[in-house]
């Protein structure tokens, strides 16, 4: 056979050449939500290391009105003009998506065009779950361009509890039958999308990272001196999007105020925006815990944050893998959390809670506050530094989409 006879160190040049080749080709991202959330952080992890590390020209087609995304985007494109174009889109995923997306000709159309202006040799299409950028996805299988979806969150809507979920399950079928390829970020959640029928090799498993170099430690008195926290006053804190649906921040104020006579001397620290921050602060406030909880707005720089808290909780129904998880790994605090998907996954069986389940919640918290983490900690930054850092992530996402068939 022709290739038995075909030198080692010849073959190895061709492929040299055939990697460079590559490093050479353009990538376009697509991605039209409205929210800066852990999946467009995650992303700019990712853009910056292709930035730094690869000779690859970057196009991004991006909601306007995401102005965290567009201005991250923007100082990306503005170190490095010749390789980095931006194309701003005037709208967004919203409210099902998927079933608005079947009629939105006009806005595939128009998609389409700005892809044919880039030309790019493969589509990033980064969807928060498939209904999120399904215009960019049929947009870009409409333009026959090989294309891979970086999804965190596959669930069958029918099994959370979605609004109309069963249908939209149904017509989801046809969104996940589109990409050539699929990169999620856990082994959790590739077994989701084999649930949707897409084969096991079409999807590829990379861990998130976090920049160890962006984080910094910070006076611990100091930072709860910030935020009037008492020394002798146990402080957790619950960080992200204010989402009673996916995040679970009410079912944990509600747990608090059920069990509050076991709870002397904590305090709670909720960071963050979202949807139902208003009907969150009127749950506390009825709930009497207006001296317990202090809420907090979103912070580009959470050190301060992390820093002064005691143990960082996770209550959501279901998450991908949760960048503040993460973060609290590296500044070596305990975290307890639903035992599910990414979390269920990365932290010990100790630290973990029944989704939903109060009793558990407060017996795994009370537990975990009392015991001795040392282990756990000193596992969790190891881990961090040789799994769950941002260049390992950067490259092992390189690698997947390079093998797209």
């Amino acid at each position: 056979m022709l290739h038995s006879l075909t030198p080692p160190c010849i073959s190895q040049v061709i492929n040299k050449i055939l990697y460079r080749w590559k490093l050479a080709m353009k990538i376009l991202f697509y991605d039209d939500s409205d929210v800066f959330g852990g999946h467009e952080k995650t992303l700019i992890d990712a853009v910056e290391y292709l930035i730094n590390q690869t000779t690859l020209n970057l196009d991004f087609i991006f909601y306007e009105g995401n102005t965290r995304f567009s201005k991250y985007l923007t100082f990306i494109a503005e170190k490095d003009k010749q390789r980095v174009t931006l194309y701003p889109i005037n709208y967004h995923s919203s409210s099902l998506q998927g079933i608005k997306t079947l009629f939105s000709y006009k806005k595939i159309n128009f998609i389409q065009t700005i892809i044919n202006t880039s030309s790019p040799d493969i589509i990033v299409v980064v969807q928060g779950t498939i209904e999120i950028s399904s215009l960019g996805l049929v947009a870009a299988n409409k333009s026959s361009y090989k294309t891979v979806s970086f999804i965190p969150l596959a669930f069958k809507m029918g099994n959370i509890g979605i609004k109309i979920g069963n249908l939209r399950d149904v017509i989801n079928q046809y969104f996940y039958g589109l990409p050539n390829s699929f990169i999620t970020i856990s082994h959790n959640m590739k077994k989701e999308l084999m649930q949707h029928k897409v084969p096991e090799e079409k999807i590829n498993v990379v861990y998130c990272g976090i920049n160890a170099n962006l984080y910094k430690y910070q006076d611990k008195e100091n930072s709860r001196t910030t935020y009037k926290i008492q020394k002798d006053e146990y402080v957790i804190a619950v960080i992200g999007q204010i989402r009673f649906e996916q995040k679970g921040q009410d079912f944990l104020i509600e747990t608090l105020s059920k069990y509050i006579t076991k709870l002397t001397k904590f305090k709670v620290l909720i960071v963050g925006d979202g949807v139902d921050l208003r009907a969150l602060q009127t749950i506390v406030d009825n709930q009497g815990l207006t001296d317990m909880v202090t809420f907090i707005p979103w912070l580009s720089d959470l050190s301060y944050i992390y820093s002064a808290i005691d143990m960082l909780v996770i209550p959501s129904n279901y998450e991908g893998l949760p960048l503040v998880m993460l973060e609290a790994m590296y500044y070596g605090l305990p975290i307890i959390a639903s035992s599910r998907d990414g979390m269920q996954e990365v932290l010990p069986d100790d630290w973990l809670f029944k989704c939903g389940d109060s009793e558990s919640m407060i017996t795994t918290l009370l537990r975990v506050k009392n015991m001795d983490n040392t282990e756990f900690i000193n596992k969790n930054k190891n881990t961090i530094d040789t799994l769950f850092n941002v260049n390992i992530f950067g490259q092992t996402f390189l690698e997947k989409i390079m093998k797209l068939p």
